[in-house]
């Protein structure tokens, strides 16, 4: 699922002519009006469940439903650096999940594809007066992956990767963009333990790469994203958790194959917040909130999320799975 993010880039493509010339002048924090993105990955989304996946053979549907607000930017230290900012996103997104009766390295292989959807309503001011503002309904950077799942007990373990295609819809001289414009890799591991008492634990950690943006000349550094969430069962069904996530920018960013002048333009962020989930036959229901804090070079808002899993086609698998050489 795609979750795009406001960040500004010094040399990022401007809204238009006069107003880059204008803002030029007076502004060394922000140099260009359009926003470059964070990473298209939805932060915070994976706390629940990470690596576990139902013990049957078919297609299984995730649906989702994700409001963000945001009405501060900080600067790459942790300073407000826009007169004004406000950021409001709805995201309704779909992954659709085949697990295969299969057997790769004592795995169980797991594919899947997710499709976003977005409204986006945001605004912003460099300085008093001086204002530019974006809202429009799109489909976001479709992605798919690939995992392997292993399972010994109450623990679940996954590996494997997720790309995101520069499917979204994008233009360089728009404020806000749904779309990246970009390829992103993530290789990925995760760890989920759940017991019989519906206690639960979960850790994904993966880690990410660009393309140049070939329409702006910006090439975002790498970053890692951290994901966790520790819980108790309240009942067989009914559990609480304390779940949060950190995004960390690892390398720089570079203009032109040169350095971003704002320290490398590294971004990080944070965020915590409680999660109330609910099994019940077949699938499960989560309901989260997560408050961000620590930003650098990034907006810092809150994350109101509702998660659905429920199984499409489904059959138990075979006695003997087929093994398909690695």
């Amino acid at each position: 699922m795609t979750f795009e993010r406001a960040r500004s880039k010094r040399a990022a493509p401007t809204r238009c002519a006069p107003a880059a010339a204008f803002l030029s002048a007076l502004l060394s924090p922000l140099s260009a009006v359009a926003l470059e993105s964070n990473p298209p990955y939805p932060i915070g989304v994976d706390t629940l469940y990470a690596a576990a996946y139902p013990p049957v053979t078919g297609l299984l549907l995730n649906t989702y439903s994700l409001y963000y607000s945001a009405d501060t930017f900080k600067d790459v230290n942790g300073n407000e650096t826009l007169a004004d900012f406000d950021l409001d996103i709805a995201v309704q997104a779909f992954r659709v999940v085949g697990t295969w009766d299969a057997e790769i390295l004592g795995a169980r292989p797991i594919s899947y594809l997710i499709l976003p959807g977005f409204h986006m309503d945001g605004a912003l001011s460099p300085v008093a007066g001086l204002n530019f503002e974006d809202e429009r309904f799109a489909v976001g950077d479709i992605s798919f992956g690939q995992l392997l799942q292993w399972t010994s007990g109450p623990w679940s373990l996954t590996a494997g990767a997720e790309i995101y295609a520069p499917t979204g819809s994008y233009k360089e001289d728009r404020t806000f963009n749904v779309g990246t414009n970009v390829w992103t890799f993530y290789p990925q591991v995760a760890a989920t333990y759940m017991d019989a008492s519906n206690n639960h634990a979960s850790l994904k950690l993966q880690y990410g790469f660009q393309t140049e943006n070939d329409a702006t000349g910006y090439q975002n550094g790498q970053h890692a994203i951290i994901e966790a969430a520790v819980g108790i069962g309240a009942t067989q069904q009914l559990g609480l958790d304390l779940a949060g996530f950190a995004l960390l920018q690892t390398t720089d960013d570079e203009i032109a194959g040169a350095r971003d002048p704002a320290k490398g333009g590294r971004t990080r962020l944070f965020g915590i917040g409680p999660q109330l989930r609910y099994n019940f036959n077949g699938g499960a229901l989560t309901a989260k909130w997560q408050t961000e804090f620590g930003a650098r070079n990034t907006a810092e808002g809150n994350r109101f999320w509702f998660q659905l899993g429920i199984p499409l086609s489904v059959k138990a698998p075979t006695a003997d799975p087929i093994d398909i050489p690695g």
